[in-house]
């Protein structure tokens, strides 16, 4: 009897763990099964929208920056230290008003000095006309005046060559400093192009930064330019100089000649005259120098930068004043390839700007650039817009949007009402308190809406909100 008894514990053991086992799956079986009919007699709470038709716009919409048709750059062609500059930021211009002088008293120097030489050439002249022979005491005048004008002629020479080798030195200086703002610039720019491939730095800092190379360059070239002109100038000033030494030297042996041979004073006569030519020459020279001290705005505007203050030097080429007109605005807008041949000069456009942003400025596209981006494969449409307050400035970023096509009365629904699985689009349609699930066919998308083809017919509900969980059947309640 012993020997059966272990066995029928263990048969007895194992018969109530499957008994157990078999409760507790019908148990939650049986809750499941509960659990789905509340949730298919759950009354879900949607909202609705009607379909509706509606012109269906074809647009571009991008980002543009906002430039200045005229931008004009004051800068002086001689130098000097400049006494005043009658404008600060921000203050409007008329075309011709004087904005900037500069100290005229070294240019009025020259100017009186070549008006004396001129005379000086004239009396000569007038002299050689009047008779053969001079008397000696006039021959001796004449030497004493050709001796004070050698010495003048020396002088001259002295003083050109001094002042070409400090502005020679002065525009290297100023091309080593460009060239230390290009090197500058451009580790900058190389550290943010490093920074803007790991994403630490957005990409505008590194199109910024570009700008800014670019910028250097065109200092550094200009600087480079200024030292070759500075150097050509005063070579050339150097030149005059020494050929009026030269000349002055003739003159004294010409004067000292006239004592021993009075012949060649008559054929000195033709000399004389050009001389007076040559002097003649000299004074509109300085006098238009003399002119430059004045700088006057060539356009109507607005300062938009002022680089220098009353007392500092001025250079030739040096920007003081920059003014813009900016009663009209350009903005260049960059159209995709896709869109490029919809965009024409004439089409109109729309601009906002965060400036103002309950206003809509219009304008059109005044040009096409013929050749796209090799980056982005896009093509640049200039738009003109009218800024008659001045509102917007250059600098700003505008949203612009073009209509390039129109479809009208399409049957559109609300951007949330479209579900999608894979390449099915379906919607949720209220039909009294029943969701129903129809498939759709959508077309082109706006920011809001979105065109559906076929499936539904306008005036048709569609569930925009609380259509996540629903089913083909499922219970609603349209929320108010």
């Amino acid at each position: 009897m012993r020997r059966y008894l272990f066995p029928l514990l263990l048969i007895t053991l194992f018969g109530g763990l499957i008994a157990w086992r078999v409760i507790g799956v019908r148990s939650t079986a049986a809750e499941q099964q509960k659990s789905m009919a509340s949730r298919r007699n759950r009354v879900a709470t949607v909202a609705v929208a009607p379909a509706r038709t509606r012109d269906l716009l074809t647009k571009v919409e991008e980002m543009a920056n906002v430039r200045a048709p005229m931008n004009v750059t004051l800068s002086p062609k001689v130098a000097g230290r400049i006494d005043t500059i009658a404008a600060q930021e921000g203050d409007p211009v008329s075309a011709g008003q004087l904005l900037i002088t500069i100290d005229p008293s070294e240019l009025q120097a020259r100017v009186d000095s070549a008006r004396a030489e001129l005379r000086t050439a004239e009396f000569r002249l007038s002299q050689a006309r009047l008779g053969t022979k001079p008397q000696d005491s006039r021959v001796k005048a004449e030497i004493e005046q050709a001796r004070a004008a050698l010495g003048t002629a020396q002088a001259e020479l002295q003083q050109k060559k001094a002042a070409a080798a400090s502005e020679v030195a002065t525009a290297r200086i100023a091309e080593e400093q460009a060239k230390a703002r290009l090197d500058n610039e451009r580790s900058k720019t190389r550290r943010l192009e490093s920074l803007v491939a790991k994403g630490y730095v957005p990409l505008q800092d590194v199109e910024t930064g570009r700008t800014l190379v670019t910028v250097a360059e065109a200092e550094y070239r200009a600087t480079g330019e200024r030292v070759r002109l500075v150097q050509a100038e005063k070579a050339a000033d150097v030149a005059v100089a020494e050929q009026r030494l030269r000349q002055a030297n003739a003159e004294l042996r010409l004067a000292l000649a006239n004592m021993a041979q009075n012949p060649m004073y008559v054929e000195n006569v033709s000399a004389l005259h050009a001389q007076v030519q040559q002097a003649q020459g000299s004074l509109d020279n300085a006098i238009a120098q003399l002119a430059q001290t004045k700088l006057r705005s060539p356009i109507a505007g607005v300062v938009s930068e002022r680089r220098a203050d009353p007392g500092a030097m001025a250079t030739p080429g040096q920007p003081i004043l920059t003014i813009v007109d900016i009663r009209r605005l350009w903005l260049d807008v960059p159209v995709q390839e896709q869109q490029a041949t919809q965009v024409a000069p004439g089409l109109a456009a729309e601009a906002r700007f965060d400036a103002q942003p309950d206003r809509v400025y219009r304008g059109q596209v005044i040009r096409i650039n013929p050749a796209a981006n090799p980056q982005s494969r896009a093509v640049t449409a200039r738009i003109e817009i009218e800024n008659a307050d001045r509102h917007i400035k250059p600098g700003m970023f505008g949203r612009v949007r073009l209509v390039t096509g129109r479809q009208a009365d399409a049957l559109v629904v609300p951007r949330e009402a479209i579900v999608r699985e894979g390449d099915e689009a379906f919607v949720f349609l209220a039909d009294g308190e029943t969701a129903v699930r129809r498939p759709v066919v959508p077309g082109r998308e706006e920011t809001d809406v979105v065109e559906v083809r076929s499936g539904i017919r306008a005036g048709d509900r569609v569930i925009v909100q609380g259509h996540q969980q629903l089913r083909d059947g499922a219970r609603i309640r349209v929320a108010r």
